[in-house]
């Protein structure tokens, strides 16, 4: 599956705009804040080759991708974000995923 298909998909999967609060990526993993992540398509997700793995942690939602991907998905998926991550507020965010935020939009930062 080409990069472009693998970010169309996992945007879909974990319900869009309505649901990304917003995204960082590490070395080999990328690392949603989610407003319902009862709403994911594990199903979906499982489906892509390219995704080893997927787990919940610390507020974060997680997608596996491995180290020649996971940059390359993120980049494609960034336009799909717009202009939801920018104008989410956190006001309606429990303390956890306030924090979590916080600290992801500090991580993202080029």
């Amino acid at each position: 599956m080409d990069t472009k298909t693998v970010a169309q998909t996992i945007f879909e999967a974990l319900g869009g705009n309505d649901n990304i609060i917003s995204m960082v990526y590490c070395a080999t993993r990328l690392r949603f804040v989610l407003s319902d992540d009862s709403i994911v398509n594990e199903h979906a997700l499982a489906q892509i080759s390219e995704v080893s793995g997927t787990f919940r942690t610390s507020g974060q939602y997680q997608i596996i991708l491995g180290m020649g991907t996971v940059k390359t998905v993120h980049d494609q998926l960034l336009p799909l974000l717009t202009p939801a991550e920018p104008s989410v507020g956190t006001d309606s965010l429990n303390p956890v995923k306030r924090a979590v935020k916080a600290l992801s939009d500090l991580v993202g930062k080029e």
